[in-house]
């Protein structure tokens, strides 16, 4: 695995960490369908079948990632996970400089 992948995948709980680097080296349908469901992000909700259907055009639906579509997806639930935090903490500090 990769380092970039590594440092992506910090904000994931043990358990869903050693999910998905397990899934990384997944080759067979089974496995794939029993994963996909693993949570990304809980706000925005993401689980890993979204986050990898909103980066890859190209992937058939229920086929078996590739580990780069699978960082591609950890990065994008990374991003979007970034996004929402700092959009509810500005309108959490405007809240309060309001009143």
């Amino acid at each position: 695995m990769n380092n970039e992948l590594q440092e992506l995948m910090v904000f994931l709980s043990k358990h869903h960490n050693l999910t998905l680097t397990s899934i990384l080296s997944v080759t067979d349908t089974e496995s794939w369908e029993q994963n996909k469901h693993t949570l990304l992000s809980s706000a925005p909700f993401l689980t890993l079948e979204m986050a990898i259907n909103r980066v890859s055009d190209s992937r058939k639906r229920n086929s078996i990632p590739t580990p780069q579509t699978i960082y591609e997806a950890v990065k994008y639930a990374a991003q979007k996970r970034k996004q929402y935090s700092l959009q509810h903490d500005n309108s959490y500090v405007e809240k309060n400089d309001a009143a």
